[in-house]
């Protein structure tokens, strides 16, 4: 599900862990996608469009009774600090984020991934040990 307009063949492959999926299904057993394969739908227009998809998320996280901080860019935020806090090559989060320049996840997240330092200490000491 995006909530951009795109053109079609443009999306990203995201990975998404087990948990999530699992959720999905049991939603869309519920709520089956519309015939295009829509998830959540528009109010006005057939695709959901910025305020319905907001109105739709402030509901779930009020059913969900989650702390009202909570907002699909908060999520996106969390998803990408977890993924660099957790090693994952800043490449291919900045990739998954959509970011077109990698500077631009550089510039947002980059004081996450302090163990790069530290890596390549060790890579350099490995390299030059007993020179």
């Amino acid at each position: 599900m995006t909530s951009k307009w795109r053109k079609v063949g443009e999306f990203r492959d995201v990975p998404v862990p087990e948990f999530a999926q699992q959720r999905y299904r049991e939603h869309i057993a519920l709520f089956p996608p519309d015939e295009v394969g829509y998830v959540i739908p528009g109010r006005k227009h057939r695709r959901v469009v910025r305020n319905s998809y907001l109105a739709h998320f402030r509901a779930a996280v009020e059913v969900a009774d989650l702390p009202d901080f909570m907002t699909s860019h908060y999520l996106r935020h969390r998803w990408a600090s977890v993924m660099l806090a957790g090693e994952v090559d800043i490449t291919h989060v900045s990739r998954w984020l959509g970011h077109r320049q990698i500077q631009t996840t550089y510039a947002i997240y980059g004081h996450m991934v302090p163990a790069v330092a530290t890596e390549a200490r060790g890579v350099m000491d490995a390299a030059f040990r007993g020179r």
